[in-house]
C-alpha cells in the first residue's frame, strides 16, 4: 500500500485546499487522519485545510475502491510507523471502487463523505458476471459477495442505468435479471440501509450473446427462466396484497412498502419486454401470445397495488382506492384461469416450466 498520489498530479485545476482535504481523507498511516468526520465536513464546507489529529482515530471499515477510508495530516506533520497488517483477502471479482482521477475529483471526495458519515462499514463485489464474461439467452443470473449483510435493508441490480430487479433478504448472493439484449452492458449494484441511503456500489461490464430479440437464441430455452419469474411474481403480488390489507388496518401503508410495490411494477414491466422480445418459432407462437397477456395480467396488478396504495395514503377511507384494487382483483382473476392451461400447453412444446 502507498501513500496516494497529490490531486494536483492528476488533475492541475484541484484547488489546494480541496487538495489538502483529500488528502486528509485518504492517507495510508492511520494516525494521520482526520479524528472525526464532523472535522472532514467542516473543512469541505468552509474549504479550510485539515487539521492534525491529536490522537489515532479508529476507522468502521467502510470501503472505497478497495481499501479502508483514511485521513492525513498536513506533510509537514510527523507521521507514525504504522502497525502492521494483515494482507486483505483477495477475490476474482470486480470490488466497488470510485474513479479519483481527473475531473472526477471533487465528485469522490463528496463520495468520500458520505460513506464516511454512514459507518455501516459494507462492501460489495461481483462474483458473476465479471469483467469480460460472456452471456447467452434472455437472463444472466448475478452472484454477489456482500460484507455486513445485516447492515443492509436491500439491493438493486441495474442494466445500462435501468433498474433490472431487487434483492430484499439476506445474504444478498444471487439473482436473475434481464441481459440487456445483445451486446456489451454495465452492470451496476447498489446496496441501502433502511433509510433509504445508498452505502455501497460496484459496477462490471458484461456481453451478451443472445437476448431478447436475438434470433440465434433458441425460444423453449430463453422463455423458460421468463416464465419462472412470472409464477413468482404472482407470488409476490399475493404477498404484498395481503401486507397492504395489514397495513391499512393500521392508517397508513409504509414508505417501505410503497418503495417495493413500485420496484415490482419496475420488473412487471421489463418482465413484459423481455417476453415481447423473444422470437419464437411457428409452433411456439400461440405460447407466446398466452405468455404475452399473461405478463400483461401481471403488469396491471401491480400497477393497481400502487394506485390503490396512493390513493389510499392520499384519501384513505374517502378516496378511490377500491376501485384501484378492484383492477387488480380481475386481472387476478383472468390470471388464474389462463395459467393452468398456459403452463400445460408449455410442457406439451418441451419447455422445462
Amino acid at each position: 500500500h502507498e501513500e496516494p498520489k497529490p490531486p494536483h498530479l492528476l488533475n492541475p485545476g484541484v484547488p489546494p485546499n480541496l487538495e489538502a482535504v483529500i488528502a486528509g481523507a485518504t492517507a495510508k498511516n492511520p494516525g494521520a487522519r482526520y479524528p472525526d468526520a464532523s472535522r472532514m465536513k467542516e473543512d469541505i464546507a468552509t474549504g479550510a485545510a485539515p487539521r492534525p489529529a491529536t490522537a489515532p482515530a479508529s476507522h468502521d471499515g467502510t470501503v472505497l475502491r478497495g481499501e479502508p477510508i483514511s485521513r492525513a495530516m498536513p506533510p509537514s506533520a510527523a507521521v507514525p510507523t504504522p502497525a502492521p497488517q494483515a494482507p486483505a483477502r483477495k477475490k476474482t471479482g470486480l470490488i466497488v471502487g470510485l474513479t479519483t482521477g481527473g475531473v472526477a475529483l471533487a465528485a469522490v471526495v463528496a463520495v468520500a463523505v458520505v460513506l464516511l458519515l454512514s459507518g455501516k462499514g459494507v462492501t460489495l463485489q461481483i462474483e458473476k458476471p465479471t469483467a469480460g464474461d460472456t452471456v447467452s439467452g434472455s437472463e444472466v443470473q448475478v452472484e454477489l459477495d456482500v460484507s455486513n449483510p445485516d447492515r443492509v435493508a436491500r439491493v438493486e441490480l441495474y442494466v445500462d442505468g435501468q433498474k433490472q430487479g431487487t434483492i430484499e433478504e439476506a445474504p444478498f448472493e444471487k439473482a436473475k435479471i434481464s441481459t440487456g439484449g445483445v451486446g456489451e452492458h454495465e452492470l451496476k449494484v447498489s446496496a441501502y440501509d433502511e433509510g433509504g441511503a445508498e452505502i455501497a456500489a460496484v459496477t462490471g461490464k458484461y456481453e451478451s450473446t443472445e437476448g431478447p430479440g436475438g434470433e440465434t437464441g433458441d425460444y423453449k430455452t430463453d422463455v423458460a427462466p421468463l416464465i419462472q419469474s412470472a409464477n413468482s411474481m404472482q407470488e409476490q403480488i399475493k404477498g404484498y396484497a395481503n401486507r397492504i390489507n395489514g397495513e391499512m388496518s393500521s392508517g397508513v401503508i409504509s414508505a417501505a412498502t410503497m418503495a417495493e410495490i413500485n420496484d415490482l411494477l419496475n420488473r412487471a414491466n421489463g418482465l413484459a419486454q423481455s417476453s415481447a422480445g423473444l422470437n419464437p418459432p411457428a409452433d411456439c407462437q400461440d405460447i407466446k401470445a398466452q405468455f404475452t397477456q399473461l405478463c400483461e395480467y401481471l403488469r396491471v396488478r401491480a400497477e393497481a397495488l400502487v394506485r390503490g396504495s396512493q390513493e389510499w395514503n392520499a384519501q384513505g377511507k374517502y378516496g378511490n382506492y377500491l376501485a384501484e384494487f378492484n383492477v387488480g382483483a380481475s386481472a387476478k382473476s383472468s390470471f388464474d384461469a389462463t395459467w393452468p392451461g398456459f403452463i400445460s400447453n408449455c410442457r406439451g412444446r418441451g419447455i422445462s416450466v
